[in-house]
């Protein structure tokens, strides 16, 4: 096969060898641009192109019937195969059958006879039978070949009241059929001897299973005598009343069926096998003699076999893998539980299919090699004036220094190609003179060009005088650029320090009013006590006048500690809050109590309208970090909840809750407020951009929110609001920020 397809391939390349290198190749030019006629190998000739497609609609219909007629060979000879298989399996379960049929009427047949016998003992009882017994066992068995013997095995003391074994048997032996007693003994026991049981268990008057009262047993290996593989069919027998007296038995060795059945070929390499399915053991698996009488689920397939296996009807199923080939098997359950099957190999049922499909694709390649060589020659024939025409053209064309020449052509014969040859000078001549005209063309082309160069000197010149002035341009518009990123770093730090300025009106109006208390009460205290010393200057003081006096200055004094203490607090918590806002250093905080300092500085902007906030979080988040650029942050997300969040209401509400998460802090700020419009929040951090332009507002405020905690904090933020639900910002920042200017600058660009 392999041959054969390498012959194929051969022959198609020789002949698309054969097409390329008759495809024609006619080049002319000028000024070094060729006219085209034919490119040798990329067009095909007529002759080439004819060839071709002959070629192709030879080789797809070729290819069509060759499918079409190996599908046909293929199913007829699967068929046939089948069908022969089916005959193989009909036959030897039939032969099969016929043995086992034979095996039953021979063990009915000595059941009657002992229940005869058993009679007769029974009406003379003084008479012995062993001469009967003897006789009918020896001329069974010795007219019956297929057996290698049996016996009549009675019941215990049913034969006779004084004999609990009584069980004559013959055997095939070496000198022929011969009589014996010797396995009425109690070592042997025969009573308690798995084929005897079997019949007494299946008794079909006990609502057993043994009907009509022939029983198998499962096949097992005789170590009594023959030492061989075997059957035994069981017939019980009965007396007038139907009671059990015994039964005959017919040993069936399987040599000789297992010998045949080893003998059976379907295929080369195919291989029978024999189960019994009550023990569910191979009987004969000719390809590993040692899975006799072995359990089949050590084999997978064999599983499957016994349990879809049907009486008379031969089943198969494909797909089994022995040594990497598949294998078919098919099968069929005998009448009395035996599975004869056959394992093929897949390969050898198509085998025939391939050799007729080999010997078709042969036969092919010499009729298209035979084809093709007629069509060459028939070809060669037809086109030779054709090729004669084609030399003339490639004759008078010629091209030498730079210059294109045609000669007209001569041609004296009258045929088809006479018209052509015509047309042909007649294009020639216009050819002539399309290349005089282009000569001419190219001298003017050469005085055009020499004008051109010296105009791009002049162009050259004035080129670079104007990149001069682009780049002077350019440097102007770069320190403009410089200047307006100067002005606004400026804004942005007058946005800050604007915002310090409202901390600091806030907290003087704040500490107004704690000082104004406690001056009122030391001027009151300092009043009481004039009065009391003019007392003293006068007749003194009663008892209940100095009473009253020290009730009033404690009073007042408690008044006065408590108001400056708060006062103290304030100046503190306002002190802390606006060094980190105008310092730049780095230090460790507790988050949450540096929050608390943050808002007790923002008191006044809240108390105003009567707003809560409130830190929520654990107090152990201990961060180094920038508190300036924290406080910030916060004061300017405080100032525009209550500049815009609460403008119009009262009563607001901000939390601000605390979270660590490995060494990434998590502050999210949220307020119940209006909300921001969606088409406000896509530029809340835009620089100068506002809705409270017209009320002082400078834009910057989100802006400087977002570069410090993106630059300063390096970390991220985020915005989401909804109009009428408030606003949240969730800001997330390193927990340790590295203090050396080099690791905190590698850290802010990281």
């Amino acid at each position: 096969m392999r041959r054969i397809e390498q012959a194929y391939r051969l022959l198609k390349s020789s002949v698309l060898d054969y097409v390329l290198n008759h495809a024609s190749d006619f080049h002319a030019g000028c000024d070094g641009t060729r006219l085209a006629i034919a490119h040798r190998g990329s067009r095909l000739s007529i002759k080439a192109r004819i060839l071709l497609v002959v070629l192709l609609l030879e080789m797809t219909g070729y290819s069509f019937l060759l499918l079409y007629s190996s599908n046909s060979y293929e199913k007829d000879l699967v068929a046939l195969r089948e069908k022969q298989i089916e005959a193989i399996f009909d036959g030897n379960s039939i032969r099969i059958n016929a043995i086992t049929g034979l095996m039953e009427r021979n063990v009915k047949d000595l059941a009657n006879a002992g229940e005869r016998l058993y009679r007769l003992k029974q009406e003379h009882p003084e008479r012995d039978l062993e001469s009967l017994f003897r006789a009918l066992l020896v001329e069974n068995f010795r007219t019956f070949p297929q057996s290698i013997g049996g016996g009549i095995w009675f019941e215990p003391y049913r034969y006779d009241p004084g004999l609990k074994y009584y069980g004559p048997y013959a055997f095939r032996g070496p000198e022929g059929v011969q009589f014996s007693w010797d396995l009425n003994t109690p070592e042997y026991d025969y009573h308690n001897q798995d084929w005897y049981r079997l019949a007494a268990k299946n008794d079909s008057s006990a609502g057993g299973a043994c009907f009509p009262e022939i029983c198998w047993t499962a096949p097992y290996w005789d170590e009594a005598g023959s030492h061989a593989l075997m059957m035994t069919v069981d017939a019980l027998m009965r007396d007038e009343n139907g009671a059990v007296i015994g039964l005959a038995t017919v040993d069936w060795a399987m040599t000789e069926m297992t010998r045949f059945i080893e003998k059976i070929r379907v295929t080369e390499h195919s291989f029978p096998f024999l189960i019994e399915l009550s023990s569910r053991r191979f009987v004969s698996y000719p390809r590993s003699p040692r899975q006799v009488m072995q359990h089949i689920d050590t084999l997978g397939w064999a599983s499957a076999v016994a349990d879809t296996a049907e009486t008379g009807r031969v089943k198969q199923f494909s797909g089994v893998m022995i040594e990497n080939v598949e294998h078919r098997i098919e099968y069929v359950k005998t009448d009395i539980g035996l599975v004869f099957g056959m394992m093929i190999p897949v390969v050898e049922i198509t085998r025939e299919v391939d050799q007729i499909r080999r010997a078709s694709l042969f036969n092919g390649v010499l009729i298209s090699l035979f084809f093709i060589i007629c069509v060459l020659v028939t070809l060669e024939l037809l086109f030779r004036p054709f090729s004669r025409v084609l030399q003339l053209i490639r004759d008078s064309i010629r091209h030498e220094g730079g210059r294109l020449e045609v000669t007209p052509l001569e041609y004296n014969h009258r045929n088809e190609f006479t018209p052509i040859v015509t047309a042909l000078n007649t294009v020639y001549e216009h050819v002539n003179q399309y290349t005089r005209e282009v000569r001419d063309a190219n001298l003017r082309l050469r005085e055009s060009r020499d004008e051109v160069g010296e105009l791009n000197l002049t162009l050259e010149a004035k080129v670079a005088e104007r990149t001069r002035e682009l780049e002077a341009r350019t440097a102007e518009a770069l320190a403009a650029l410089e200047q307006v990123r100067r002005m606004q770093d400026q804004l942005v730090e007058a946005e800050k320090m604007s915002a310090l300025g409202n901390l600091v009106a806030g907290i003087a109006h704040e500490i107004n009013t704690p000082i104004g208390v406690g001056m009122m009460a030391s001027t009151s205290l300092q009043s009481r006590i004039r009065r009391l010393r003019g007392q003293f200057d006068g007749d003194g003081p009663d008892a209940g006048q100095l009473e009253k006096f020290l009730a009033d200055s404690e009073e007042g004094l408690d008044i006065l500690v408590s108001n400056l203490q708060r006062a103290a607090e304030l100046v503190r918590s306002f002190k802390q809050v606006a060094v980190d806002q105008t310092s730049e250093e780095r230090r460790q905080i507790n988050l949450a109590d540096y929050l608390n300092e943050v808002l007790v500085s923002l008191r006044p902007k809240l108390k105003v309208g009567g707003h809560q906030a409130s830190v929520e979080g654990p107090g152990d988040l201990v961060l180094q970090t920038y508190p300036g650029a924290i406080s910030q942050v916060i004061a300017n997300l405080v100032i525009n909840s209550v500049q815009h969040g609460f403008k119009d209401r009262r009563e607001g509400r901000i939390r601000i809750e605390l979270e660590r998460e490995e060494d990434t802090i998590r502050i999210r700020y949220s307020d119940d407020g209006s909300g921001i419009p969606p088409d406000v929040l896509d530029h809340v951090y835009d620089p100068f951009f506002t809705t409270d332009r017209q009320q002082g507002g400078t834009g910057l405020g989100m802006h400087v929110v977002y570069n410090l905690v993106t630059r300063r904090l390096g970390g991220h933020l985020h915005a989401d609001s909804r109009e009428g639900e408030g606003t949240s910002f969730t800001i997330e920042f390193p927990a340790n920020i590295p203090g050396d200017s080099e690791d905190r600058d590698a850290f802010m660009h990281r």
